[in-house]
């Protein structure tokens, strides 16, 4: 059992409720949160690796961001997701005391609705081709 399975696991015996009853609130079906419990992918035998939707789910009900979540169980190095923000985090104080990107954002607002498209679309374009 890993992390995420034992907070699992402990949230909803603390509360006393049943696994269909813990399943709704979080909005997963009850057999699934038995093997989300478990920790055990009951195709491989293996751990079990949640989707990105149950980890979505789970991080709206917990208030925990998906990165921890993802280092609970064991999908992540531990402390991985602290360095991934500070990095983030830095990253966009950066980008918010670019003078020349701050200029680009005033402009940017004052075109017209038909010129802000035209230019989302290219940078989606440019962005698709970087990935």
């Amino acid at each position: 059992m890993n992390r995420l399975s034992y907070l699992v696991r402990q949230d909803r015996t603390s509360k006393g409720l049943s696994r269909r009853a813990y399943a709704k609130k979080i909005g997963i079906s009850h057999t699934y949160l038995g093997t989300l419990e478990r920790g055990i992918s009951e195709y491989s035998g293996g751990t079990l690796r949640p989707s990105v939707e149950t980890l979505q789910l789970l991080s709206d009900y917990f208030d925990i961001p998906v990165g921890k979540l993802l280092e609970m169980s064991g999908e992540m190095p531990e402390g991985s997701h602290d360095e991934f923000m500070t990095t983030t985090q830095s990253e966009i104080q950066r980008l918010i005391e670019d003078p020349v990107l701050r200029k680009v954002t005033q402009n940017f607002t004052k075109l017209s609705a038909t010129d802000q498209k035209m230019i989302q679309g290219m940078i989606e374009r440019l962005v698709e081709n970087v990935e």
